[in-house]
This record gives C-alpha cells, sequence and structure tokens, in this order.
C-alpha cells in the first residue's frame, strides 16, 4: 500500500513532539539537531525547511503552550456576561481542563520543568505566556476595580507579579506531582501550597479572603494524574 505523505502542518508537529521527547530525555542542552532527525527519520534538508536551529524548536513549543493557555484567558476576558471574579475563577478553571485533556503531553512537560538543564525551556514558556496574556488579566483587574471587588492602584505591577507567582507556582506543582506518584502524602503539602497561592493572590488584588477559588480546580486536575 502506497504511504500517503503527512502534509506540513503536521510533519511540524511531528518534529515538535519527538523534540519535546528528546528534550525530556537528554535534557535540552544534549540534544542535537541531528538527534531530533534521527528520532523523526528525515533529512536535515527536511528539517530546515521547518526551523533554522534548535532554539527555534524550543521557542516554537514554548509559543504554542502560551498561545493555547493565553487564548483560553482572553476569550473570557472579553465576555460581557461575567463579573471580573467569575472571570478570573473560571480562567482557572478552564485552564485546568485544558491541562488535565493534554494531560498525558503535560507531564512530560513536568518532568523537563524539574530538570535544572530545562530552565531555559521554563523561562521561554514563561515569557511567551506574559506577552500573550497580560493585556487579558489587566483587563479582567481594572474591571473588578470598577466594579469594587479588587482595590489596587498598581494595575501592570500587579498583572507582572500574578503571571510571575503563577509560573513559580507550575514549577513547584511539577515536582509534586512527579512525587506523588511514589508518595500520595505529598498532596498534603500541595493543598497547603495552593492555600498560600489562593490567599497571596486575594492579598495582592485586594479581593475578599475566599472569593479567588484556585485551589480546588488545580487539587482536580492533579488527581487524574
Amino acid at each position: 500500500m502506497m504511504q500517503v505523505p503527512k502534509d506540513s502542518e503536521e510533519r511540524k508537529w511531528e518534529y515538535l513532539d519527538k523534540a519535546l521527547e528528546l528534550f525530556h530525555e537528554k535534557g535540552y542542552e544534549k540534544t542535537t539537531i541531528n538527534d531530533i532527525i534521527q528520532k523523526v527519520g528525515v533529512s536535515k534538508g527536511a528539517f530546515y525547511h521547518y526551523f533554522q536551529s534548535k532554539e527555534e524548536v524550543i521557542e516554537t513549543i514554548a509559543k504554542i503552550y502560551a498561545e493555547n493557555t493565553a487564548r483560553i484567558i482572553r476569550n473570557i476576558s472579553e465576555r460581557k456576561d461575567l463579573t471580573a471574579l467569575e472571570k478570573v475563577n473560571m480562567s482557572i478553571t478552564r485552564v485546568q481542563e485544558y491541562k488535565a485533556y493534554h494531560a498525558e503531553k503535560r507531564l512530560r512537560i513536568h518532568e523537563i520543568f524539574v530538570s535544572e538543564e530545562n530552565i531555559k525551556l521554563q523561562h521561554k514558556i514563561l515569557d511567551n505566556f506574559k506577552e500573550q496574556a497580560f493585556s487579558s488579566y489587566k483587563t479582567i483587574i481594572n474591571q473588578g476595580i470598577k466594579e469594587g471587588v479588587f482595590n489596587t492602584s498598581y494595575v501592570e505591577e500587579a498583572v507582572e507579579l500574578l503571571i510571575d507567582m503563577m509560573g513559580n507556582l507550575n514549577y513547584v506543582l511539577a515536582k509534586f506531582i512527579l512525587e506523588i506518584k511514589n508518595d500520595p502524602d505529598v498532596m498534603t503539602s500541595v493543598k497547603r501550597k495552593l492555600e498560600f497561592y489562593e490567599e497571596s493572590m486575594e492579598r495582592i488584588m485586594q479581593a475578599k479572603k475566599g472569593s479567588i477559588k484556585l485551589a480546588r480546580p488545580i487539587i482536580e486536575r492533579i488527581q487524574r494524574f
């Protein structure tokens, strides 16, 4: 039977998936372009048709994950039928649902995150996400100030701090998720950590205690692993 050639987008995704596997197995710095080419089973020329360098591969992976997550938040921020608090909490829930849907790939990314060799990928994803989600979060916080549920004179600084906090939380959770496999009691530490971040978010925006629902959606996602 004649093999049907893969279209351009499908081939590009194959490169990214195989590269992600290699970054997990060997670390970003130790993975070479030749490693990726051999993993996919194509020529060097075919690789350079899609990417000019290994750096471009990792930037593309970071951009895709940032875009998908930021799109969820942007769509919610633009809705006219929700209060600011509803938007914050729905954003948290929808992002966790997205991550749960892609659980297998996310677990691989979690494993990559905990490696110091892959710190470059962590920063790329966070920087891309910050760039794309900043205005959406700013819109939500400004709406909350008008509605009287948030109170800060430093909206942009608050957004930047919140995004950095979530980036740090993702790193912490990545380590916890891997540990939970061997020690279910780790979940107690996870819950405490999430409650701390939840309270910190409320304090940054001077929101009412208990108004931001961060812990539950994340715990539900973790329990699916």
